[in-house]
């Protein structure tokens, strides 16, 4: 009769069976890998005919093979000193050797600057074959380097810098009169400084102003707390600093000027109303502001109202009546009204102003009945006199 085979028990979920070949294979979802933590597998095995059967523990061992690649794990850029041979220890895993060594790696360098170096193929050490000197001009070295397990490899290009011994001061670059347009930006200043040993300099300020700014101590950016403005602090000083890695140093003392420019409103303090007699030119003088000083020429100018009827001078803001409207209370013009406006070039106020005339006894009063009368004799009554008066309000 034909046998039948079947698994149970333990890992047999992870496997398929054919029940009449006996053949076993592993679910693709559960291939095997050594690299994980299942090392082995086990089920109970069982085979029957129509009337019997047996059954057998079965244990399977997962081997290990090469089917990783190895990997750098070293640095690719190395900082050395000068007149010394170390260069780099090259460093690399292979996770197939992570619970016992099966691959061996072998270490190797090519193109560039690979000539100038000694390998040891096995430990990875890469040593110059001269030492270095900075002060020749050359300053990097460069090559790649290659690790093998025999069937997979990788690569990594790696750059040896050689560092300047620190034997000069760093200085100043001679800085310009700064200056600076107030509130646009916090940017005041970038320090710059020269080091013949082209190494790391350090930025720091201290002094008067010092407090007010902000460094950064890499770039030697400077830059202030608060946006600058030119009516509030016209200038900023502080003393600036400069390491090496030595920590020799330079100082210098900076000043940065706050320029003024037309950030501000000219704005009209003078009172929109004024009272004048009636029979003259003279209206009212218009007076503004501008929190930008002197900066700016401030120009005033009127319209809409009454305006036709009056002269201005646009530096002084003075505003006479034309001599062709002179105010006469008398005809019934008691008050004129017109718009001002004072421009700084950019920014503009307006107030709309109001001019009052004041009547004044500038007419004499007319007599207006008849100058010859015919009176009754024998009582008293004469003649009433009458007039007018063109000043309102007269008696």
């Amino acid at each position: 009769s034909p046998l039948t085979y079947s698994i149970a028990n333990g890992d047999a979920s992870s496997f398929n069976v054919d029940a009449d070949s006996g053949v076993v294979t592993f679910k693709d979802s559960e291939k095997p890998d050594f690299e994980s933590s299942k090392k082995s597998y086990t089920f109970t095995a069982t085979v029957s005919d129509t009337l019997f059967s047996a059954t057998q523990d079965i244990n399977i061992t997962i081997k290990n093979i090469n089917d990783n690649t190895p990997i750098f794990t070293s640095d690719n850029n190395k900082t050395v000193d000068e007149e010394q041979t170390d260069a780099i220890t090259l460093v690399a895993i292979d996770i197939d050797n992570r619970v016992s060594v099966i691959d061996t790696l072998v270490f190797s360098i090519s193109k560039d600057d690979a000539s100038d170096f000694t390998l040891d193929s096995a430990t990875g050490v890469v040593t110059f074959k001269n030492p270095p000197d900075y002060d020749l001009g050359k300053t990097s070295y460069s090559f790649e380097a290659m690790v093998s397990d025999g069937t997979f490899s990788s690569t990594q290009n790696v750059t040896i810098t050689i560092k300047n011994l620190d034997d000069n001061l760093p200085v100043f670059q001679n800085l310009p009169n700064i200056k600076v347009d107030e509130n646009t930006s916090n940017e005041a200043i970038t320090l710059v400084a020269n080091d013949d040993d082209g190494g790391t300099l350090t930025y720091s300020m201290d002094g008067t102003d010092a407090s007010s700014l902000i460094i950064d101590s890499a770039s030697g950016k400077v830059i202030f707390n608060d946006i600058p403005d030119c009516e509030t602090k016209t200038s900023y000083n502080f003393r600036a600093i400069v390491k090496d890695s030595a920590d020799q140093n330079d100082t210098q003392n900076v000043t940065i000027t706050i320029k003024n420019i037309n950030d501000n409103a000219p704005v009209f303090t003078g009172s929109p109303s004024a009272s004048v007699d009636e029979e003259q030119t003279d209206a009212i003088t218009l007076s503004a502001i501008d929190d930008d000083g002197t900066l700016n020429v401030l120009k005033y100018s009127i319209k809409d109202g009454n305006a036709s009827s009056f002269n201005i001078d646009e530096t002084s803001g003075v505003v006479t009546f034309k001599v062709s409207e002179k105010p006469d209370y008398d005809k019934n013009q008691t008050s004129y009204s017109f718009e001002a406006t004072v421009s700084d070039g950019t920014y503009e106020d307006t107030q709309n102003i109001t001019i009052t005339i004041k009547n004044l006894n500038d007419n004499a009063p007319v007599l207006t009945n008849l100058t010859t009368v015919n009176a009754a004799e024998n009582q008293l009554d004469a003649i009433v006199l009458k007039a007018t008066d063109k000043d309102a309000g007269d008696t």
